[in-house]
């Protein structure tokens, strides 16, 4: 008797890997090497060269706080094409 089953299941598709890694695997792999040294290097030079201590030590720290705002804004703003703005901080064109 036969203990040992073996499965194969073939799904030919144009949509997967064929070998090697692609140019936005690259890119993805970079971009992220990038923000950690942005982030480790900035934080590493606050802290030893500005005496910071705790969030004070991230690097631009108040643009990130603002940033949110900054999207939330620029999303009214697109939707609105510039129009009926609630804060009025952009004119009409």
């Amino acid at each position: 008797m036969d203990t040992q089953t073996v499965f194969t299941f073939i799904w030919p598709t144009s949509v997967v890997c064929r070998g090697g890694i692609s140019f936005g695997t690259v890119m993805l792999i970079i971009i992220i090497v990038l923000t950690f040294a942005y982030f480790s290097g900035g934080f590493t030079f606050k802290k030893l060269r500005k005496g910071t201590t705790g969030m004070e030590s991230i690097p631009n720290i108040d643009f990130w706080r603002r940033l949110p705002g900054l999207v939330w804004h620029g999303i009214l703003f697109a939707f609105s094409c510039g129009k009926n703005l609630p804060s009025q901080s952009y004119r009409a064109i």
